[in-house]
């Protein structure tokens, strides 16, 4: 009910808000990144005008794959933006004791960025994610995290046009 909350409140705001502003554009971006839906991956994100769509790949301690695709609204056309958006967020993990994980998150993201270069864009995030499923599979541990719990990670991000 929390995530349905959130999602309700704040995404007609930020959504509303980008497009009072909107940016004549149409690109690429590539980058890396650190923390976030990963310790450090890799990030593609697809623009037009104040609107993104993001896929990004990384790890945590590389014995796991982590992926998530979302959006995001971009607020403002200038060179430091903050944004909002919504993702879901894929964990697979292969513990040391054997067996299998798999945890699914919606994850919300709220950031902020700035243009450090011509094309070159700097990003921090604090991302809220609220865990869907968590499954094990042929493994006696417990997953640490439950569906009730509130994940919240920063995130720090490079990306250049492309």
């Amino acid at each position: 009910m929390r995530l349905f909350h959130y999602i309700t409140v704040l995404f007609p705001v930020f959504f509303s808000v980008s497009a009072v502003h909107p940016v004549e554009m149409d690109f690429e971006r590539r980058g890396v990144s650190f923390g976030g839906t990963h310790l450090v991956g890799f990030d593609l994100e697809y623009y037009s005008g104040n609107y993104s769509l993001l896929f990004s790949f990384g790890s945590f301690d590389f014995s796991d794959i982590c992926a998530s695709a979302g959006c995001r609204a971009y607020i403002g056309d200038s060179e430091n933006r903050p944004y909002a958006g919504i993702a879901l967020w894929e964990v697979v993990a292969f513990p040391s004791s054997g067996g299998v994980g798999f945890l699914t998150l919606v994850n919300i993201p709220l950031g902020y960025e700035t243009e450090i270069s011509a094309g070159g864009y700097v990003g921090f995030e604090l991302g809220f994610s609220f865990p869907v499923s968590v499954v094990s599979v042929g493994t006696s541990e417990k997953p640490s995290i439950s569906s009730n719990s509130t994940v919240i990670m920063p995130g720090i991000y490079y990306r250049w046009d492309y």
